[in-house]
């Protein structure tokens, strides 16, 4: 009969190498439960009223990895030869920082092998990167004579900073990401840490496109597809109000981009024939969600914007802040379609407009009449003179039609990530006022 509890044991092992600890050294070691051990010998256990308790351990010895060569513990797998697939492959395990400590990271990336696993064809690795504007992102190469394949890197913003490598050891291995991961990417204080995972098969990508924009008249439509996109995107069209539009469809950079070269009318909904195209693998593909059309319902009543406009004549609907009508309203891409009426006798169209920072990204600002015909402001840059509330610009422009008018503003600004020396919060273009310009 004991007094306390002793455990008597004999570690056969480097146990360090399969706990979470300030290092082998260190004062403090705490078990990780997910990764095996091996305790070697009996624990002799002693507790008050109760007779000794011998317990027997029988663990095999495990390799484990260690933080001089992280490893992520993911099962073996292979990619074995064979005809043309699609996979999303996954891979999990600890990741190292230079101190020793780990955590847990898992990543994905899309392979595609449109041939098949051999000599000299193409792979194909895919995945969404969501800053500084979401895109599909591609790493291309081919297999070599031992059917394996190497020299896939990259570096940039896929939900935080991220670097890696990727690589796939012929006849039958599956792919290797050497990663090292930013986990505080949203701040500027860095916490990096570094793994080896293996990436083995989850499943199967299905070819999708995502609408990024809404249809706004003069305006390009921006598609992200879910799958590398393969030649023939010219066969993609695009119809307003029942009747065919000019256009021209292009892909580069993760995006599909449609493009209008005739006018469309204002206020028609917008469709796009995308039947014609075809994933690496031959796919066709669907869309994730409709295109949106911007449309006015009302007509703007103040140019001033002192007062609210009416319930319709801003599509999307914005507020007035201070006299001033914001077109974005956080750091992202924004369209804007204000309803302007009539103008009468003006032959041009005076706007003005202030900024709230130095940094308000790209803008378009453009004049549209009915039938889709427009001119286009000339914008000054943000300078002391025009950033609110010391001041505003002005801009004007030909009226480019008879009849009712509309104004539609593109503003893309840089998503803010603190601590890499994009400002906090969004920096609206502001318009003060439109309507007639004084002759």
């Amino acid at each position: 009969m004991g007094t306390s509890l002793r455990l008597r044991t004999t570690l056969r092992r480097a146990l360090c190498a399969s706990v979470i600890a300030a290092g082998c050294g260190g004062s403090t070691t705490t078990l990780d439960a997910s990764a095996p051990t091996d305790i070697g010998s009996d624990i002799a256990v002693d507790r008050p009223d109760a007779p000794d308790v011998t317990l027997t351990t029988d663990t095999p010895d495990v390799g484990v990895a260690t933080p001089d060569a992280p490893d992520a513990g993911s099962a073996p797998c292979t990619l074995a030869p064979a005809g043309a697939v699609a996979l999303t492959l996954r891979g999990m395990g600890a990741a190292y920082r230079d101190a020793g400590a780990a955590t847990m990271i898992t990543e994905t990336v899309d392979l595609y092998l449109p041939m098949g696993r051999v000599a000299g064809a193409p792979v194909v690795f895919a995945f969404l990167s969501s800053w500084p504007t979401t895109r599909l992102q591609t790493l291309t190469g081919t297999f070599d004579a031992s059917l394996g394949a190497s020299g896939f890197a990259f570096s940039g913003y896929r939900g935080g900073q991220v670097t890696f490598g990727l690589s796939l050891d012929g006849p039958d291995g599956a792919p290797v990401m050497e990663v090292t991961r930013n986990l505080n990417f949203s701040t500027d204080v860095p916490d990096f840490v570094s793994a080896r995972l293996t990436l083995c098969p989850d499943g199967a990508p299905a070819p999708t496109l995502r609408f990024a924009t809404p249809a706004a008249p003069t305006l390009p439509i921006e598609l992200i597809p879910s799958a590398p996109i393969a030649a023939g995107v010219d066969g993609v069209t695009m119809t307003v109000a029942g009747a065919a539009v000019r256009a021209t469809a292009t892909y580069g950079d993760g995006v599909l981009r449609v493009e209008p070269t005739a006018p469309w009318p204002v206020n028609e909904d917008v469709t796009l024939d995308l039947s014609t195209l075809r994933d690496v693998m031959g796919r066709p593909f669907t869309t994730d969600g409709a295109l949106i059309t911007l449309r006015t319902t009302a007509t703007v009543t103040d140019g001033s914007f002192d007062t609210a406009p009416p319930a319709g004549a801003v599509s999307p609907t914005r507020a007035p802040e201070g006299g001033r009508l914001p077109m974005s309203s956080e750091r992202d891409r924004a369209r804007t379609l204000v309803a302007l009426g009539d103008l009468g006798p003006a032959t041009r169209v005076s706007l003005r407009y202030a900024y709230r920072c130095t940094d308000p990204g790209d803008i378009t600002a453009r004049v549209v009449a009915a039938n889709g015909v427009w001119r286009e402001f000339t914008l000054a840059p943000p300078s002391t003179d025009n950033i609110t509330p010391r001041g505003s610009a002005e801009s004007v422009a030909d009226v480019p039609g008879s009849g009712p008018l509309w104004l539609v503003v593109e503003q893309t600004q840089q998503p803010s990530q603190p601590g890499w020396g994009v400002p906090f919060g969004p920096c609206p273009f502001l318009v003060e006022s439109v309507g007639p310009a004084s002759m």
